[in-house]
């Protein structure tokens, strides 16, 4: 079984299931590109015979265009707890189209009855593997994380307080990136299973910091 994302979707947005390659095509014609994604079949941790998953920010700082000094944080003190509005059962060609019991988006759920939702989460050993989890994907991505950041710092460099101007406009010299690095903030994505253990489904790189 697959999720089909496509490219130009956000907040779920046209997001479906499929479990045949030829319904994969016949369904993606519809989109120019998608990202197509392995379901996962854990056994997911339900509440309430509902499936759920939720949402961890953490926040990159100290990105500049040549140093490495990038930190990350994890905020443990707010997220996004998500759930399905149907009872869970394990995905087969007759309720691939339910998307409700299978996708916890909340532009699917937001418009189904029984939203849950959930208080805090304060395992200490849950959360070192969350931790950890950010600490591994962050320093895979650092390359691009650095790449992606270099336009501005070329911008700031060729900006410069010698330059002339009129009488009508001021040039002000923007520091480097290195004495005021960029930031970025990233929500991950995670699944637990029957075990309380957490498994990455998901980074956004432009998360959303509330439901709607």
């Amino acid at each position: 079984v697959w999720i089909v994302k496509p490219e130009d979707g956000s907040q779920g947005d046209g997001i479906f299931l499929v479990d045949r390659f030829r319904n994969l095509e016949i369904k993606a014609s519809h989109c120019k590109n998608a990202v197509v994604q392995k379901y996962v079949l854990w056994r997911s941790l339900l509440l309430g015979g509902l499936k759920f998953d939720f949402r961890v920010y953490a926040i990159v700082v100290g990105l500049t265009a040549y140093s490495s000094t990038m930190r990350v944080f994890l905020c443990k003190e707010q997220g996004l707890g998500r759930f399905c509005t149907s009872k869970y059962e394990a995905p087969d060609s007759k309720n691939l189209a339910n998307a409700q019991k299978h996708l916890t988006n909340y532009s699917i759920q937001k418009r189904q009855e029984g939203y849950v939702r959930e208080g805090e989460v304060k395992d200490d050993e849950f959360w070192t593997q969350l931790q950890e989890m950010v600490s591994q994907w962050v320093t895979a991505i650092e390359p691009v994380l650095i790449a992606s950041y270099r336009p501005f710092d070329v911008l700031a460099r060729s900006l410069s307080p010698d330059q002339e101007t009129d009488t009508n406009s001021t040039v002000v010299s923007p520091p480097t990136l290195h004495s005021c690095p960029c930031f970025q903030v990233l929500g991950f994505d995670v699944l637990l299973d029957t075990e309380m253990r957490p498994h990455l489904l998901e980074v956004n790189n432009s998360p959303s910091l509330s439901i709607d």
